[in-house]
């Protein structure tokens, strides 16, 4: 295979394992948030909670925000070090991809460790035009988390609720919390692996031209990473993540006095929901041109459908520069199409 095609390999199939670690790490975090939630109700069960008491609410419960403190800076800590963990597999996993792809005896450069570790953690994430590093970002989940639980113990406590009807309600805050420190772990995770690994292949620009935008192919793909898969980009152009949850991948580009030449393949999962393998150079727009209609119209909505087949428009056109989605009127009327079509 070629070395573009064989880094496209390489990287489709590490994303898959980074898929497989964020699960594990959201199970990891969840135990946390359980935490959180048994301390909540095992102090409410110790409360008497009685008219002349709840004037007095507010001076005791600090004892449980003492507690919920202490669970979520473990939760922090714990968090850094295992991102910490992350960049080094991925310092590590980049550079023996590019000696393998690179033609003859190449030796990667390798930059200084902690430079990048500093780069991965403290260079901002943009995410709904808002920028938040690392160490910001967990610092707001965890704040938030003992916040709603803080909330909805005293709130309990005023209505004078039982500890069944407590327990009931301190479960749905932490479904909503595991959902968003699920959300948290992918979004940092491909953040951190992305920034480390492009630090690496900033390190030896000799051999490359840039690096190639690499987005799932399946029907959960949102129109950002559609329209930018398969392009090739700078070292200072922006990366993923570029939403949360966002899946998508970069891989290096090889510059061609230096390419090997071999074949190589992806993952991609169409209409029948099973994963098959499909050539690396195909393109989220072209991969999905090629399924049937019904699975078209059921990832674009009938109107981008429409818009991307009767009028032949490419996926890059459904987003603006900032990579926010377009409402299909904003398309039609950039796009001189009548908005009664």
């Amino acid at each position: 295979m070629s070395s573009n095609q064989y880094l496209s390999d390489v990287y489709s199939r590490r994303q898959v394992y980074l898929d497989r670690y964020n699960r594990k790490h959201a199970l990891n975090l969840k135990s946390y948030v359980n935490d959180a939630l048994k301390a909540s109700l095992a102090w409410y069960k110790d409360q008497d909670i009685t008219d002349w008491q709840r004037s007095r609410l507010e001076g005791r419960i600090s004892g449980l925000k003492a507690v919920l403190e202490e669970i979520y800076k473990t939760f922090g800590d714990d968090f850094i070090a295992d991102t910490g963990q992350l960049i080094q597999s991925e310092f590590d996993f980049t550079a023996v991809a590019l000696e393998k792809a690179i033609a003859g005896n190449y030796t990667a450069s390798i930059p200084n460790w902690e430079i990048i570790y500093q780069i991965a953690t403290e260079q901002p994430l943009r995410l709904k035009s808002k920028l938040h590093n690392i160490p910001d970002a967990i610092a707001k989940y965890t704040a938030d988390q003992q916040r709603k639980i803080i909330t909805s113990v005293q709130a309990a406590a005023e209505e004078g609720l039982t500890l069944d009807q407590v327990k009931s309600r301190l479960t749905s805050v932490g479904v909503e919390s595991t959902r968003e420190a699920e959300t948290l772990a992918r979004t940092i995770n491909n953040h951190v692996t992305t920034t480390a690994r492009n630090e690496v292949l900033r390190a030896n620009d000799d051999v490359l031209e840039g690096w190639r935008l690499v987005a799932t192919l399946d029907s959960r793909t949102t129109p950002i990473c559609a329209s930018k898969d398969n392009q090739v980009y700078g070292w200072d152009d922006r990366q993923p993540p570029y939403h949360y949850n966002c899946r998508s991948t970069i891989s290096p580009v090889v510059k061609q006095e230096y390419s090997r030449n071999i074949t190589g393949t992806r993952a991609a999962r169409g209409e029948s929901g099973k994963t098959e393998q499909v050539n690396a150079n195909l393109s989220y727009e072209t991969w999905l041109r090629r399924q049937p209609a019904e699975f078209q119209r059921d990832v674009l909505g009938p109107g981008k459908y429409e818009l991307f087949t009767k009028h032949k428009l490419s996926l890059e056109k459904f987003v603006d520069y900032n990579d926010a989605p377009l409402s299909i009127q904003q398309i039609k009327l950039r796009n001189n199409i009548a908005l009664s079509e």
